[in-house]
């Protein structure tokens, strides 16, 4: 009985720790922009329907935001710009996306598409090192892309939640007991 029961404690705390999902992290640190604010005119944390338009093209207006912690390249998409689309979804908004570590000296990650829901950017070794700051350059010359918020996928420094360490503990001390009988 006591075998059976830490054998499933073992397999669901390693169940539990290949399949952990990480919060999304928006940007928390507004540092600037030209570009006109709607509804909450906010473009920091999760999406809720406001931001900052940046002009009608070619304007060039920029939006630049931080991150208490660090972006860094991981695999697939690492950032996603929240844009909101009232027309059709291929409209043609297109932004530059540039990283900084210092808020000082910026480097051309990529560009994003808007449309009716994000536009995702795979930094993909454009950038070496962590990433604290992001300016977005409208370069469109059909529409104006609306932001409303900036997502992170792969944070420098990422440390495990609590519950699933607590899990693996309780399933390694379960092995230890298990072996000393």
């Amino acid at each position: 009985m006591k075998k059976t029961f830490l054998t499933a404690l073992f397999l669901a705390c390693c169940a539990s720790f290949g399949t952990a999902q990480a919060m999304p992290i928006y940007a928390d640190i507004f540092v600037g922009s030209d570009g006109t604010s709607f509804g909450s005119g906010s473009v920091l944390g999760a999406p809720d329907g406001g931001g900052i338009f940046l002009g009608n093209p070619p304007s060039g207006q920029f939006l630049e935001v931080g991150f208490s912690t660090a972006i860094v390249d991981g695999a697939g998409d690492d950032i996603r710009i929240w844009d909101i689309e009232s027309f059709s979804p291929d409209f043609g908004e297109v932004a530059d996306v540039f990283g900084s570590t210092d808020g000082i000296s910026f480097s051309l990650l990529g560009s994003v598409t808007g449309g009716s829901a994000a536009g995702f950017l795979d930094i993909g070794g454009a950038f070496a090192g962590p990433i604290s700051f992001l300016r977005i350059v409208q370069t469109s010359t059909a529409d104006a892309i609306d932001i409303d918020a900036i997502e992170a996928f792969h944070l420098a420094g990422t440390v495990p939640e609590p519950t699933i360490l607590a899990l693996m503990g309780l399933g390694l001390a379960g092995l230890g007991y298990r072996k000393r009988k």
